[in-house]
């Protein structure tokens, strides 16, 4: 199993979501909306205020919504390997930071910024602290979203994913995504697109094709396969959702000056978990999530990128939380 395209399935996300969320965090289905009116206050489905309402649960703080300072910090019970031979604990933290962003009618420009920090250990490489830094360039056409019509969404993504220490030239990524998609009504939207990645001298190109759904003011439905989240908003504060999305990265190792020739790693995996979201004032908002980590797979590469090792290792349990703050 190779690693997992989730900024395409994001990107999709965020372009069928529409203007409300075309600049950052999904974390922002709460109390209230953009204009911090209370939303006890009856709306209707398909109005502007319910665009704003139906913004689903934050997903690990990835950034498909509108702009947001978010924190997520996950942690994973041992993920023992299949052969028995080792297993791997991990925990992460991430951080997401929008820095700039524009529109002008129809047409909408944003800059964002992420950092990731992974605890990563097994008994074959130790205890690794592994980095991702990246910064995210958006271009989109997004028309009123009360009217039936086209949508367009490009995004470039260059991004570090390394240890400490190690060649940085070597842990230089990229992605290119292009989304176009056509929104049937105010409360449903379908989407397809490209991905292309380059990343330690491999290139990979995937499709998507997906829809959301936002049958009610309290109710989201979306289903863009691998990511696929449900929501329902069942008090004014309160939304509960359970989802299933991809995780993993890739990261270049240091020659620390130890026997092993382990230079590159590649983590593969799914996660589903289910969770509640309270908002805790007008702009700040916490959610808990828990779930179970599956198809997960382990890559090793030395530094002329042949596979030292490829596991499959067992499903685990973890738990996170996310706080996020709506500007």
């Amino acid at each position: 199993m190779k690693l997992t395209p989730s900024p395409l399935i994001l990107s999709l996300a965020a372009l069928l979501l529409g203007p409300a969320v075309s600049n950052a965090n999904p974390d922002a289905m709460g109390a209230v909306d953009a204009m911090g009116a209370d939303s006890t206050v009856p709306i209707q489905a398909g109005s502007t205020r319910a665009s704003e309402m139906m913004i689903p649960p934050d997903i690990a703080g990835y950034g498909v919504g509108k702009p947001s300072l978010s924190f997520d910090y996950t942690l994973s019970d041992t993920m023992d390997f299949e052969d028995g031979s080792d297993g791997l604990d991990m925990q992460s933290f991430r951080a997401r930071i929008p820095l700039f962003g524009t529109s002008s009618g129809d047409y909408r420009f944003s800059i964002s910024s992420r950092y990731d920090f992974t605890r990563f250990e097994t008994d074959a490489i130790g205890s690794r602290d592994l980095h991702e830094f990246n910064l995210s360039f958006q271009f989109a056409y997004i028309p009123d979203e009360m009217q039936p019509g086209w949508l367009g969404f490009i995004r470039l993504q260059p991004s570090l994913g390394m240890e400490s220490g190690a060649d940085i030239s070597d842990a230089l990524e990229g992605t290119i995504i292009g989304l176009i998609g056509y929104k049937f009504s105010p409360t449903f939207a379908a989407a397809l697109g490209t991905y292309a990645s380059y990343a330690y001298e491999d290139v990979s190109v995937y499709p998507a094709i997906g829809f959301i759904w936002r049958p009610s003011d309290s109710t989201y439905v979306q289903i863009t396969p691998p990511l696929i989240n449900l929501a329902w908003r069942f008090a004014p504060k309160w939304t509960v959702f359970v989802n299933t999305y991809p995780s993993g990265n890739k990261w270049q190792l240091d020659d620390d000056g130890s026997d092993s020739e382990a230079r590159v790693l590649n983590l593969g995996m799914f996660r589903a978990s289910a969770g509640v979201q309270y908002a805790l004032s007008d702009n700040v908002r916490l959610s808990v999530r828990g779930g179970v980590n599956f198809l997960t797979d382990l890559e090793v590469r030395d530094e002329d990128q042949r596979v030292l090792s490829e596991d499959d290792l067992d499903s685990a349990p973890f738990g996170a939380a996310t706080l996020t703050w709506v500007f």
